[in-house]
């Protein structure tokens, strides 16, 4: 894409662009039960926060919903991926699996 890795614009490019694709596939699935939440946030516990990236919320990029359940989750990396500690508390929060998506 031309962009840099300096200041975060590449991965801030990205993320825009997967949000956009996630928001049409979503609405191309109305109808069959199916659906993906982009760009959810949560807070300790599991709670799911009216406001993106408030305050000790965590966040992934994309949730997969059938039939009112969702079933996995998605995180786009343009660098590093979560350490351990992390990856822990996101789980705890979703309670579904999460894969993170990352191009090596």
């Amino acid at each position: 894409s031309g962009l840099s890795r300096i200041f975060g614009r590449f991965g801030t490019r990205a993320h825009t662009h997967f949000e956009t694709l996630n928001v049409a596939l979503s609405n191309r699935l109305q109808g069959t039960g199916v659906s993906v939440i982009a760009e959810q946030f949560r807070y300790a516990g599991g709670r799911v926060s009216p406001i993106p990236r408030a305050t000790g919320t965590l966040g992934v990029d994309a949730l997969v919903e059938v039939n009112g359940r969702i079933i996995r989750g998605f995180d786009l990396k343009t660098g590093r991926g979560w350490s351990s500690s992390k990856r822990t508390d996101i789980l705890s929060r979703f309670r579904v699996p999460i894969d993170e998506i990352s191009r090596r």
